[in-house]
Formats: structure tokens, C-alpha cells, sequence
């Protein structure tokens, strides 16, 4: 007994915001599941294409300012990162883990939409 209320006493912190009558780690589960939404609805919104527009591309200056610039950032812009000594680019890589994360979301999001996986109980 007295060692469960040692470790009662010791390993279940509410968090700060428990003096205002509120849960720590369920805030963040909360955070997360909103942020989950969000993202969900990101991804349903481009999917439907409703807001997608052609690009308007603005040109400023003469084009030898333009050369200039684009000069500065491409010197300044990609770094290559720890995987340069190997021959692959860090940041590409980056892109194409996410890319392969939303593709892998989208499939599962049109499977459970196909209702594929889904089938009526045997009574």
C-alpha cells in the first residue's frame, strides 16, 4: 500500500494546466486530432480541385536582374546536405518521404472510401 501511493504520488502528472481544471496530456491528444482534421480537409480540398487556379507569374526588373538573382539564390538556396557524399540530395529526399507518406494516406483514404475492406457480419 504504501508503495502505490509512493507511486501514485510520483507518476501521474495532469501537467501546468491542471490547476485550471485541465488535462495536460489530453490537450495534447486534442491538438493532435485537430491538427489530423485539418490536414484531412487540406487534402480533401485539393483533391476536389476547387482551388486550383493557374499561376500568375509577376516579373520585376530587367532581365539581367533577373539572371543576378536567380544567380544569388541558387548559391545561397540549395544545400545538398549529408547525404552529398553518397550522390543523393537530402532535401529531395525530404520530398519525396512526404510524398510517399500521402500517396500512402490517399490509398487508405479511397480504400475506406470504396468500402473494399468492408463486409456485413454473418449472423
Amino acid at each position: 500500500a504504501y508503495k502505490n501511493a509512493e507511486l501514485a504520488h510520483i507518476a501521474p502528472s495532469v501537467g501546468p494546466l491542471a490547476s485550471v481544471g485541465r488535462n495536460f496530456a489530453q490537450e495534447q491528444l486534442n491538438w493532435q486530432q485537430q491538427q489530423l482534421v485539418h490536414q484531412q480537409n487540406a487534402l480533401n480540398f485539393v483533391a476536389s480541385g476547387v482551388g486550383r487556379r493557374k499561376r500568375q507569374v509577376q516579373v520585376e526588373g530587367s532581365a539581367e536582374w533577373q539572371a543576378y538573382k536567380n544567380a544569388e539564390l541558387a548559391h545561397i538556396a540549395p544545400s545538398v546536405g549529408p547525404l552529398a557524399s553518397v550522390g543523393r540530395n537530402f532535401a529531395q529526399e525530404q520530398l519525396n518521404w512526404q510524398q510517399q507518406q500521402l500517396v500512402h494516406q490517399q490509398n487508405a483514404l479511397n480504400f475506406i472510401a470504396s468500402g473494399a475492406g468492408r463486409r456485413k457480419r454473418q449472423v
